[in-house]
């Protein structure tokens, strides 16, 4: 990227997970999608890294048109699914409960279909009048989600029936882990800011 002032400079994204060099020297496959991505992603830096140089766009301060191509090829798919298992674990397992999803298997990363996966750690919040601020809410337990991302209800029920899914369940945690049962519920997208995203500042959508 080039500042008004002419000084070439980088920009980061950082981002929670495993550098793709670490995934590969692992023998861990990516997913056809996640593959496709990648690879969209490296040929959008390629183009703007040899594109003629030209002055700063003032609309596009503090990202690059590669990180904006990227953005386009997550854009809302038609069918795409947000799959959420709702979990309410013990105090005394939460760490236990985190390591497992660190040292996953990744085999759902191979499923066709997958798109990503998330694990959100619960953080219990209410908001005081008196103060006018999000304060801790200890009264309130929290629940863990575990988010995957399909590009179709039918990708994700062939996930449910392959042997890989069987095999990334079959060491299940123990009962005393959880305080209660957990509860999946299935959203599709539909709307998301990625849209918006698919055209550039100034251009014509």
């Amino acid at each position: 990227m080039e500042s008004e002032e002419g000084r070439v400079f980088v920009a980061r994204e950082w981002i929670d997970g495993e550098p793709l060099r670490r995934l590969i020297e692992k023998g861990i496959a990516v997913s056809p999608a996640c593959a496709v991505h990648i690879v969209l992603g490296v040929l959008a830096a390629l183009e703007e890294a040899h594109a003629p140089r030209r002055g700063p766009d003032p609309t596009l301060r503090g990202t690059s048109q590669g990180s904006l191509a990227a953005r386009r090829q997550r854009a809302t798919v038609p069918g795409m699914i947000v799959v959420t298992n709702r979990m309410s674990v013990a105090e005394a397992h939460r760490i236990d409960f985190e390591d497992r999803f660190r040292k996953r298997a990744h085999l759902v990363d191979r499923a066709p279909g997958f798109i990503r996966n998330e694990v959100h750690r619960p953080k219990p919040v209410k908001f005081d009048h008196e103060t006018g601020r999000f304060v801790e809410d200890p009264s309130s337990p929290g629940f863990y989600e575990v988010k995957t991302w399909w590009r179709s209800m039918a990708d994700f029920e062939a996930w449910t029936r392959s042997p890989e899914f069987a095999e990334a369940h079959a060491n299940r945690p123990p009962k005393e882990m959880f305080t209660g049962p957990s509860k999946l519920e299935v959203h599709e997208v539909f709307l998301s800011t990625d849209d918006d995203k698919e055209t550039a500042p100034g251009e014509s959508p």
